[in-house]
């Protein structure tokens, strides 16, 4: 599900409506989307990179990831 709001974030950005395309990028990561390096380098995107929305939530999403890893690497699995 979480890839569809990537999906309606990517319509919304490239139509030039940023309030709405982060508002459904949001909406991805709330719902575990978390592949921030995709959205670093999406064509699509690009409009919101310089945001500082878009700069919390891909610091918010890569901090989820650290955390996830440390998890890991602290049970052995990593």
């Amino acid at each position: 599900m979480a890839a569809l709001y990537i999906v309606v974030a990517w319509l919304h950005a490239v139509a030039g409506e940023k309030d709405k395309a982060l508002a459904a990028l949001r909406r991805a990561i709330d719902r575990g989307w978390r592949q921030s390096w995709y959205a670093k380098l999406d064509p699509p995107l690009e409009s919101l990179r310089d945001t500082p929305e878009f700069k919390e939530m891909m610091a918010e999403v890569d901090a989820d990831i650290a955390r996830q890893k440390a998890i890991l690497k602290e049970e052995g699995l990593l």
